[in-house]
């Protein structure tokens, strides 16, 4: 038994050291600015998290092979696995959009050039419309979400106020 639990606490401690890196990873990427997360940053991360990932997730079949012996450890009473699973798929989803959004971006490489009224030009428009028809749904909202602050932000500059038009007199 002793055997057993020499073994575990061995196995815990590694999952704490792959645990910690892990979460300095997320934390780093976090503090990062959007303008540093390219699609090589961002594509470096994520084989940095699998590759971590990876370690923890045998690591923890192994655990599991030793949970029925002892099944007040710690590490399984905390259920520490899915903590770190919840923060890996976060972390891991949030590069994936990412990642996403630069591919949408590239599909979009557009020249969305200004008419002399400071408007988005109709032909150019439409191109960023045909281009949305091939992205997925989420990276299309996204877009004409930023389409909408943008024309607020133009309104603006040109010193018209969208809420005092909107209201009736």
């Amino acid at each position: 038994m002793e055997a057993i639990l020499e073994k575990v606490n061995n196995l815990t401690q590694q999952q704490d050291v792959t645990g910690q890196e892990i979460q300095r990873l997320l934390s780093n990427y976090r503090k990062d600015s959007v303008a540093r997360k390219t699609r090589e940053y961002l594509t470096t991360r994520l084989e940095q998290l699998e590759n971590l990932w990876t370690a923890f997730s045998e690591r923890n079949e192994e655990l599991e092979e030793l949970a029925h012996y002892l099944p007040a450890h710690p590490y399984f009473e905390k259920q520490y696995f899915s903590s770190m699973q919840r923060e890996y798929t976060k972390y891991k989803d949030d590069i994936a959009e990412r990642l996403q959004g630069l591919e949408g971006a590239s599909k979009l490489n557009i020249d969305l050039g200004k008419s002399a009224t400071g408007a988005l030009d109709t032909k150019a428009a439409r191109a960023v419309n045909n281009a949305q028809n091939e992205l997925p749904s989420d990276v299309v909202v996204l877009i004409r979400q930023q389409q909408s602050r943008l024309r607020a932000v133009e309104n603006i500059i040109s010193g018209i106020d969208t809420v005092e038009q909107a209201q009736p007199k």
